[in-house]
């Protein structure tokens, strides 16, 4: 889930409004019980409310039009990854850009 609000912004796919972690839930564009994946193509977040209210309905037959599109996420560069975790700042000339 951290990496699907990562993609995201932690914004909900219907509203984009920035979600707490507790109100977020992982949405299938396709629903499992449909024939949907859960891939990167397929999965955005969204608030719970809304997952529950659309249940296992297609968008159309909810109603719903998504306001953020799910992507395949793009690579990070190597030096960026590391930096956020970073343990020992004497590695911080090798790992910077």
């Amino acid at each position: 889930m951290r990496h699907l609000r990562e993609r995201d912004g932690g914004r909900c796919a219907y509203t984009e409004r920035l979600l707490k972690p507790e109100e977020c839930s992982i949405e299938h564009v396709v629903p499992r019980s449909k024939g949907g994946a859960t891939e990167w193509k397929n999965v955005v977040p969204a608030n719970k409310r809304i997952n529950n209210i659309r249940g296992n309905r297609l968008l159309k037959e909810a109603g719903l039009t998504l306001k953020i599109q799910p992507k395949v996420p793009g690579a990070k560069p190597f030096h960026e990854s590391l930096n956020s975790r970073l343990k020992f700042p004497e590695w911080e000339f090798f790992v910077k850009k």
